[in-house]
């Protein structure tokens, strides 16, 4: 039986480029740049930014190219092959082509490991590549590549795209604050609105990690610690298996790997250029100009809770002292538990005539309503997940077990996450939504932890197991499906948490709450709404009401958590 192989190329994409004329060291070189490369096992040894002539990579921390996770547990990379190979590959490409064999010791002696790497003509960009053959009904797990130490930088400056964006100048400290290297890791699509991160010296020199995956495939980007208070960055490429795993892995996107000069705008810039041209914007909501005119026409915002009178009253007296157009994101509004009760929105709080009355009246008044529903969490203590066994169609991990998660901080109940691969779910979430806006007549939903996605490794739900693009499409029916429904009564306005390219083409507006460096309104500002404009009035909570959330609760975001507060200098 074949086992899995790796391979690792390096090209050099336009006119041939010319590798350094000493035959021991891996070398390619281009106007912009010069790449070294470990002759033992492939390590990156230097990323030369010429104009700059600033080396990107800590020599003294090097690191393996590449590590493969399998299911079974085991890691591999590098210095398990016995045999490591490179040449420059003929053809209208020039460039490098690693090759890894020889997995004896680990049990894999068929597998080949095969790395690219080309640089453009002109510019500072090289592109990765890499390709796992052989590898039988082996199943992987993840693929770390390329990692790249990165070396210290005066005002060194780390940006992320956490939904808006965060930076931090104290990455290195923050990733051995307890003693020994840390590490941190971002969802893509997901937490991450854009598929890259950025470290750079503040108006210096910078790297721009990124990929180009048009496909929306599950991946992650990361920095760790390393030795001697070090710092690397890596993107974990998350394959996307069936039962009997796959013969061979190969990303269908690359790996770039930029310098420039600047900081996170000038990143910004560099990857808007090429994000611009995708289908994302060009199929968004806003570009295809199906916004709701009154989502487009709101001025000022009142994000509240409770029922209406304590809601549309206020809405409606801003709308008149102000003289602007005001609408309503409008939470708990749902007769359960705020957090642990989903998916059981309906009745509302005050009753089901009450609330449409209300609703109607604030029409009359041209003031319009989004109303909050989460769109993954299950109450695992609610009745319905008993009685309709939701269970199964909740997200699992590679163990095959939920991860119960808890936000409501009062009665620490816990909730799930369903899988947006099921059509149980979707179904689930479409029925409730058509209720809310055919019947109630909420103008449209808040979907709360849109901009997210997860993994999930349960062999029933038909999608395939971890990786993938399987998430994302179900979202799009999902989305579609609620269009459908409501279709017949108003153009419905969905709206989502967060902000995200993938989302761009299926929701009307996102909410993202970050104050400071906007990268994504900076990249997509042209192509979906991101409301900034809201008045917050809290009520106090009923007697005997069901208890709200309050600023303690724990993130629903992710399990990764930011470096630090967003955005902080």
């Amino acid at each position: 039986m074949l086992l899995p192989s790796l391979t690792v190329f390096v090209f050099a994409a336009g006119e041939p480029l010319l590798a350094a004329p000493d035959p021991a060291t891996p070398t390619l070189e281009s106007a912009g740049l010069r790449l070294r490369f470990d002759p033992a096992h492939g390590s990156v040894t230097q990323f030369l930014d010429k104009a700059a002539t600033h080396d990107h990579v800590d020599a003294d921390s090097p690191f393996a190219l590449w590590t493969a996770a399998l299911a079974d547990g085991r890691i591999i990379g590098p210095g398990e092959a016995t045999r490591f190979s490179w040449r420059t590959p003929s053809g209208p490409e020039s460039g490098l082509e690693f090759l890894w064999r020889g997995f004896n010791e680990v049990d894999l002696p068929g597998l080949q490991v095969t790395v690219r790497v080309r640089l453009t003509s002109s510019g500072a960009t090289s592109r990765w590549k890499i390709a796992l053959d052989g590898l039988g009904d082996r199943r992987l797990r993840e693929v770390r590549f390329p990692r790249i130490a990165v070396a210290r930088q005066d005002d060194e400056t780390l940006a992320v795209p956490i939904w808006m964006g965060e930076r931090c100048r104290r990455a290195r400290q923050l990733l051995h604050a307890a003693g020994r290297p840390g590490r941190r890791q971002w969802e893509y699509p997901g937490l991450l609105s854009m598929q890259c991160l950025a470290l750079y010296r503040e108006a210096g020199p910078g790297l721009l990690v990124s990929t180009d995956d048009t496909a929306f495939l599950r991946k992650l980007f990361a920095v760790f610690g390393a030795e001697r208070d070090g710092l690397a960055a890596e993107v974990v490429h998350v394959p996307s298996v069936t039962r009997d795993g796959e013969e061979r892995y190969e990303p269908t996107y690359e790996v770039l790997a930029t310098a420039f000069r600047g900081d996170w705008y000038t990143a910004a810039e560099s990857y808007r250029a090429w994000a611009i041209e995708q289908a994302w914007v060009r199929e968004s909501r806003r570009r295809r100009g199906l916004t709701p005119r009154w989502l487009l026409d709101t001025a000022l915002w009142v994000w509240n809770r409770g029922r209406s009178p304590g809601v549309l009253g206020p809405a409606a007296a801003l709308q008149a002292h102000a003289g602007l157009p005001v609408s309503v994101f409008w939470h708990w509004w749902h007769g359960c538990a705020y957090d642990s009760g989903f998916p059981e929105y309906l009745p509302p709080r005050e009753g089901e005539a009450s609330f449409r009355q209300a609703l109607a009246r604030a029409h009359g008044q041209g003031i319009h309503a989004l109303i909050y529903m989460n769109q993954r969490l299950w109450g695992m203590t609610t009745r319905s997940w008993s009685a309709q066994g939701a269970e199964r169609y909740a997200v699992k991990g590679p163990d095959g077990k939920l991860a119960p998660e808890v936000y409501n901080t009062f009665t620490r109940a816990p909730c799930a996450s369903m899988c947006m691969g099921t059509e149980f779910w979707s179904r689930t979430y479409a029925d409730t939504a058509e209720a809310a806006v055919g019947g109630l007549g909420a103008d449209g939903i808040y979907m709360d932890q849109a901009c997210s996605s997860l993994a999930c490794y349960d062999p029933e739900h038909g999608h395939p197991l971890g990786g993938g693009a399987w998430w994302m499409d179900g979202f799009r029916r999902l989305e579609g499906d609620v269009r459908t429904r409501c279709a017949g009564v108003k153009d419905v306005v969905l709206t989502g948490e967060g902000c995200g390219e993938a989302w761009l083409p299926h929701l009307d507006a996102m909410l993202s709450t970050a104050l400071h460096k906007k990268l994504h309104e900076f990249r997509f500002a042209e192509s979906c709404l991101v409301p900034s404009g809201r008045i917050s009035s809290r009520v106090p909570k009923p007697a005997g009401g069901p208890a709200r959330r309050n600023s303690g609760a724990a993130s629903r975001h992710s399990t990764s958590r930011p470096l630090q507060k967003p955005l902080q200098g």
